[in-house]
């Protein structure tokens, strides 16, 4: 084995009397050479791949972001309450959803407004109990922590028609402010169907 690593080394070397075997500065600028090209080669392919990985898993994120939002509300709504005190209702132009939720009674709205800017970014909820009162929504919290958002913000916009059929509208934004995925559900509270419509 020693001998044809030798005869290797004796064939890419070169021997000038009285110095020891290395290898010739040309021989060396022309290794880095195809070092270099090989790496932007590398690079040139490994680049794309990485962007395509981020904006697939940047695509995921967003489609969880908002089918957990849209859960959530769809969970609290689906039990809302007839109530004349506290009707369901969308106001401040689609962004605030609010209802008399379901056992134990109690006051639920949603909205993507942040109490402390005034600016839509995440979630926020207020559920306190009910005291028949019609203004019995207290201060809103955040639903989710932020880092659970993942550099991503949260519109919500809400309509209802005649019928009591909600519309809602998540729109989960990128940190440029463009939209990055939007799910949208229609639903109709439980205690609104009369036992004449199936």
């Amino acid at each position: 084995m020693y001998s044809l690593l030798q005869k290797i080394l004796d064939r890419f070397c070169r021997k000038l009397p009285g110095t020891k075997k290395a290898f010739t500065l040309i021989e060396l600028v022309i290794a880095l050479a195809i070092f270099g090209v090989f790496s932007a080669g590398v690079v040139g392919v490994l680049v794309p791949a990485v962007n395509v990985y981020t904006n697939a898993i940047q695509g995921s994120d967003a489609r969880l972001i908002a089918s957990n939002i849209m859960g959530t509300i769809e969970n609290e709504l689906i039990y809302a309450q007839q109530d004349d005190a506290f009707p369901l209702a969308v106001k401040d132009e689609g962004e605030v959803l609010q209802f008399k939720g379901g056992s134990p009674a109690r006051a639920v709205s949603f909205t993507s407004i942040n109490p402390e800017t005034k600016e839509q970014d995440y979630l926020y909820y207020s559920i306190s109990p009910y005291g028949g009162t019609g203004t019995d929504v207290t201060g809103y919290e955040l639903y989710y922590d932020v880092p659970y958002y993942k550099n991503f913000q949260v519109r919500l916009s809400f309509s209802m028609d005649n019928h009591n059929v909600v519309e809602a509208l998540v729109d989960v934004l990128d940190r440029n402010g463009d939209v990055a995925y939007t799910l949208t559900s229609r639903l109709r509270p439980l205690a609104y169907y009369s036992s004449r419509e199936s």
